[in-house]
């Protein structure tokens, strides 16, 4: 190695070599495990299986805290889109609840878009279909109204 290190390089390098160690020291090989399971009388030839049987737990453990995430991810996008419906439902209700007629501005005709003749009184026999027409205040812009007479 004839890399030059600096004080700050040697001192991570320290570090690493040191952890590394540690994981090393604490971690046991198979012949170890074997002496200290004679040690406790317990049987040695089921160490395949058992071990085995420790990885998969760990493994089922893993899968399960990621279902659980996902789960949890998948809750939360399912609360913010119906939070977002409502939110919207709720701005467009106000927005409509706010429409309203103008009594001045409004009239009956006898023709759809008749803006000259204008009346009071319309005998109901002699014209079957009249028109109300009146101008909506407060509308909200770019939304088509449905309205309808009671």
């Amino acid at each position: 190695m004839n890399e030059k290190l600096t004080p700050e390089q040697f001192n991570q390098l320290v570090a690493e070599v040191d952890r590394l160690s540690r994981v090393r020291d604490a971690e046991l090989d198979r012949e170890q495990v074997k002496q200290i399971l004679q040690e406790l009388h317990l049987p040695t030839d089921h160490l395949d299986e058992a071990l085995m049987q420790v990885r998969r737990r760990e493994a089922l453990a893993k899968e399960r805290r990621r279902h659980r995430f996902l789960m949890v991810g998948l809750g939360l996008v399912f609360v913010g889109i119906a939070g977002l419906g409502s939110f919207q439902f709720h701005r467009q209700r106000q927005a409509f609840a706010a429409v309203y007629a103008n009594p001045n501005q409004s009239r009956l005709t006898l023709e759809r878009y008749d803006r000259t003749h204008d009346f009071k009184v319309i005998e109901r026999q002699g014209y079957p279909t009249i028109y109300y027409q009146v101008k909506l205040q407060q509308t909200p812009v770019g939304r088509q109204l449905t309205w309808g007479c009671n």
